[in-house]
């Protein structure tokens, strides 16, 4: 069983807020900083709004960088690289906005008014998918 360390002096926000962003976020990290449980920090983090907001900023922060990374993907020589950074960037919430990353069975209208719903199967299909597309789908 594992024993929790336990402080002799409750850390200052100041510290806790300084070893949250020293350990980007990770708490236990964090907690082992300072020299308290885990568990006694996240209880603190989840009762103190500057606490909760240091959080939602290093949060903010991984997200910027993360945006930062597919978008810079978007503009990478290699096709496939370019292909999966679109779809990433359409997944997310800009791309919701105008209509991408919604799960929207393909359908087709009857002869008689009603919907009909398509699914698109591939056959007997061995062949793996290309590394690279060359032609005018490759290029910019």
């Amino acid at each position: 069983m594992k024993s929790e360390v336990v402080a002799l002096f409750e850390p200052d926000e100041e510290r806790m807020i300084g070893a949250l962003e020293l350990e980007e976020g990770n708490v236990t990290k964090a907690a082992e900083r300072l020299g308290v449980a885990p568990a006694w920090l996240r209880r603190k983090i989840n009762s103190t709004s500057a606490l909760e907001a240091a959080i939602a900023e290093i949060m903010e922060q991984d997200v910027d960088r993360a945006i930062a990374i597919m978008r810079s993907g978007l503009k990478e020589e290699s096709y496939l690289v370019r292909f999966y950074a679109a779809k990433e960037f359409l997944r997310s919430e800009a791309g919701r906005r105008r209509g991408f990353g919604r799960d929207q069975p393909a359908q087709v209208e009857t002869a008689s008014g009603g919907r009909a719903v398509i699914v698109l199967k591939w056959l007997d299909d061995d062949k793996p998918e290309p590394k690279e597309i060359e032609g005018p789908l490759g290029e910019e």
